[in-house]
């Protein structure tokens, strides 16, 4: 399980919330899901995602983000095959609601395990870490 480090950002009782959804969902690992459900982990503001497409032979990945005001971090979003790195997507991010989408991966393997993380890198130098669910493929 990969746990969150989390800055605080407002009152103690929003950071307090924030941590108890992201615990929650950070360390999601395998669940049930069918072509075109969307499995997604992190707490709001920092959704990390994975999907087996409709077609049923491409699998995506992808982070939303939506942080304070005046927020200034590089974000890096992955897709991994178990612990094997399949693609490695960095770009920048900011204030406000940001997408951060990849290319798709192409005919996944059956039965291997896939899911995604999402790294943001701060401006202060701290680093955060979200993981989606597990994607058995195919799902369903």
């Amino acid at each position: 399980m990969v746990l969150a480090h989390f800055v605080t950002r407002g009152s103690a009782l929003l950071a307090g919330a924030a941590v108890a959804a992201g615990m929650a969902t950070v360390g999601a690992g395998s669940a049930a899901a069918f072509p075109g459900q969307v499995q997604c982990g992190g707490p709001g503001y920092a959704q990390v995602c994975v999907k087996e497409e409709d077609s049923g032979n491409e699998a995506s990945y992808w982070a939303d983000t939506n942080f304070a005001n005046g927020s200034e971090c590089n974000v890096v979003v992955r897709l991994l095959d178990g612990d094997h790195t399949v693609f490695d997507t960095p770009s920048p991010c900011g204030s406000g609601y940001q997408s951060h989408r990849a290319g798709n991966l192409a005919n996944p393997v059956a039965g291997h395990v896939y899911h995604s993380e999402l790294e943001v890198h701060w401006a202060a130098g701290s680093v955060d870490h979200y993981r989606s669910p597990d994607l058995v493929f195919p799902a369903g």
